[in-house]
């Protein structure tokens, strides 16, 4: 059930390229490896790696929040218990393979994880990295920097882990064959359906087994309660009494905020590193200081940072770190690296946690303000936003407080806003229209401020710029309907199955005259049976019910007839006279090519998980009784 550890693995992570950068391009919020600040009671451990109830309790969470949203209903509270259960598993599965892996050597540099977040479009302004975007949307998901680039890390490990063992998974040929000759395989089959239409017109039902039949399903006789609502709407998208954005508004408003469109300041960069502790290395910044000596000689920059350089990511470069602005790299790289202003100056060493390093300025470019001819439609468009999240606002604020305040209805609000009064009428407990499944909406409208005290509703934002405002016009609760008015409705039940169990009759008789040497066509000549002729068929075989097609391939070749009910109430029976296997060279190759890589995926996927279960099996597993409702 719960896919935290699959979904992301195979998400928008899994998806990005990753870029190769020095390891000082290291976000501001430091390096992750070990303590994440998550100390909490512990709820389980693995291998002496504890597990805190902070995270089980966030995960648990965030993993309701998913299946309500999913599924649009409350969660029963028996299954509760079972996702907690889940829930814990997977976080001592995913902490248990992060360990295992890391103890192979699968790690994630900071500068591939830095690489890997600044590449995230949510945290993206104009293209570029942003700090307080990044900060701002882990923010609105409750998350923070530190707890996330925890989870990505470990994710990433895993994922690299999971790669090393799937990647190595193959097919042979003879595989391959061997399920292109099964899952192409089509049958030779003809037969006969025994409809449960002519049975009806013969099936008998009285008053006593109309009114049996009510009193032993009484339960499934009940009205679905619901509501009738009124509600007021509010989005920004289509608010009335828009106003038409002039040139001269858009010329005003760019003048005011000229800083908007001025481009980020970047530099270009290399780098040489001499890997230190961060406290720092007499002797290596001794190594550092000979190296700009040699610099002042006039030897080649690139060609040193090949040579000497510790930096994996960019040495290969000649040291090279590319276009950067200021937030990118740590506090000390940034500042020496800022302070250098002319293109080819170069610092003395300048140490940070990494070690020391020797920075040359490449490149200048950026903060220039873009003229208002280049940037008016921006402008344009950024200041129809505005205005239209202004008068959202602004009107969700009125609605908020007049509907607080009224006792009188919605109808009045809606005129003094101008905005329409909608309806939606028989409005059930999954909700009804737009709003099916919209558990917000639904536990608002069924909840004691609108159901039970018939009042107006608080405001819900539904979305940043979509909010309503509701109230319940009428009330239906749910009552049991009386015997008359589910007459008709039993009587039908009681003829069909009566027609379909005559129909199966019918069928077992005549499947018992062909298995006697009867023969098919004969059989079919009489009221309420249809004989299909010999046909070649395939496993997904239109016109054929999913339970008779099984039945079909599950059958031997060239033995008895057989026959089944189906749930549409028929009767089929049927019989396979050959078999024809699938031929690989009949698909083109480049199909051929994308099955195959497909059964690769699925068959490292099996060895991934079996090999999973086998360091669970060798893992020590603590699990405190508490945690999944258990008494100690």
């Amino acid at each position: 059930m719960l896919q935290v550890i699959r979904d992301r693995l195979s998400g928008w992570v899994a998806g990005i390229i990753f870029g190769v950068i020095g390891l000082a391009l290291v976000l501001t919020f430091g390096t992750m490896r070990g303590n994440v600040g998550m100390s909490s009671t512990a709820v389980a451990s693995v291998d002496g790696v504890e597990i805190g109830q902070t995270e089980f309790l966030r995960t648990l969470d965030e993993e309701q929040i998913r299946l309500r949203e999913q599924f649009g209903e409350a969660l029963p509270e028996e299954f509760e218990q079972q996702l907690r259960a889940l829930v814990l598993d997977d976080l001592i599965d995913m902490r248990m393979m992060q360990a295992h892996a890391e103890e192979r050597g699968f790690t994630i540099s900071d500068a591939r994880l830095a690489s890997v977040i600044q590449s995230v479009p949510a945290f993206l302004d104009r293209g570029e990295f942003s700090r307080d975007m990044y900060r701002s949307a882990l923010a609105n998901i409750g998350e923070s920097p530190t707890w996330f680039e925890y989870q990505q890390r470990g994710l990433m490990t895993q994922q690299q882990f999971y790669r090393g063992i799937a990647e190595s998974a193959f097919f042979t040929p003879v595989d391959f064959r061997f399920y292109i000759e099964l899952v192409q395989e089509s049958r030779a089959v003809r037969g006969l359906f025994v409809s449960p239409e002519a049975f009806r017109a013969g099936a008998a039902v009285t008053d006593e087994q109309v009114s049996e039949y009510y009193e032993q399903n009484a339960s499934g006789f009940w009205t679905r309660e619901s509501l009738d609502l009124e509600y007021i709407e509010i989005d920004a998208a289509s608010l009335p009494g828009q106003q038409e954005i002039t040139e001269q508004d858009a010329f005003e408003w760019y003048e005011q905020n000229r800083d908007q469109f001025v481009s980020p300041l970047q530099r270009q960069s290399s780098h040489i590193l001499l890997a230190a502790s961060p406290e720092g290395d007499d002797e290596v910044l001794a190594r550092a200081n000979e190296l700009v000596a040699r610099l002042e000689a006039g030897e080649d920059f690139a060609a040193l940072a090949g040579e000497f350089s510790e930096d994996p990511g960019s040495a290969s470069l000649g040291g090279d770190l590319g276009w950067n602005e200021r937030g990118v790299f740590v506090p000390e790289f940034e500042e020496a690296l800022f302070g250098l202003e002319e293109v080819g100056q170069y610092t003395a060493p300048v140490q940070t946690q990494f070690g020391y390093h020797i920075i040359r300025l490449d490149g200048l470019r950026g903060g220039d303000i873009a003229p208002f001819e280049d940037a008016r439609e921006e402008v344009l468009a950024d200041l129809q936003v505005r205005r239209s999240r202004t008068r959202f606002y602004d009107l969700a604020d009125r609605l908020a407080d007049m509907a607080l305040e009224s006792d009188e209805g919605l109808a009045w609000i809606a005129e003094e806003l101008e905005l329409p009064l909608k309806t939606i009428e028989n409005f059930t407990r999954e909700g009804a229209g737009e709003f099916v499944g919209n558990r917000r909406v639904i536990d608002t409208a069924y909840g004691e401020t609108v159901l039970d005290r018939g009042e107006n509703s608080r405001i819900l934002q539904l979305d940043p710029e979509r909010a309503i405002v509701l109230r319940a016009a009428r009330h239906q609760p749910s009552e049991q309907q009386p015997l008359e008015e589910v007459a008709d409705r039993i009587r039908e039940i009681l003829v069909s199955d009566a027609a379909a169990e005559a129909a199966a009759a019918r069928g077992a008789e005549l499947l018992e005259r062909r298995q006697a040497g009867g023969d098919l066509p004969e059989l079919a000549g009489v009221d309420g049976v249809e004989l299909f002729d010999e046909q070649e068929m395939r496993r997904d075989a239109a016109g054929f019910p999913s339970e008779m097609l099984n039945a079909i391939f599950a059958a031997a070749p060239g033995h008895s007839a057989e026959g089944l009910r189906l749930l549409d109430g028929r009767y089929a029976l049927f019989e396979v006279s050959e078999v024809f296997p699938g031929r690989p060279e009949t698909i083109p190759r480049d199909q051929r090519d994308e099955v195959k890589s497909d059964l690769e995926d699925r068959e490292g996927m099996m060895e991934f998980d079996a090999y999973r279960a086998s360091v669970r099996d060798r893992a020590s597993v603590w699990i405190a009784p508490e945690t999944l409702g258990d008494t100690p």
